[in-house]
């Protein structure tokens, strides 16, 4: 409904899932769908520092489920 604001919501709900949930695979999943060609020079930094972070953390723990395809 707001595209304008979709990469922002999907960075916050990511920082969330990373820090917050310890959900680094569904993070993953998340980040996958943010167009980056809509991000501003502020937001690129912070998809590859999640990106980074959810990696490392679905491969510590390949056992975690990403029910959701927020």
């Amino acid at each position: 409904q707001y595209p304008q604001r979709d990469a922002a919501v999907r960075l916050a709900l990511a920082q969330l899932l990373i820090e917050k949930k310890q959900r680094g695979r569904q993070a993953f999943y998340v980040l996958q769908k943010i167009d980056k060609s809509k991000l501003d020079p502020r937001q690129t930094p912070l998809l590859e520092k999640f990106a980074t972070q959810a990696r490392a953390m679905a491969e510590d723990d390949p056992y975690e489920v990403a029910a959701e395809d927020w």
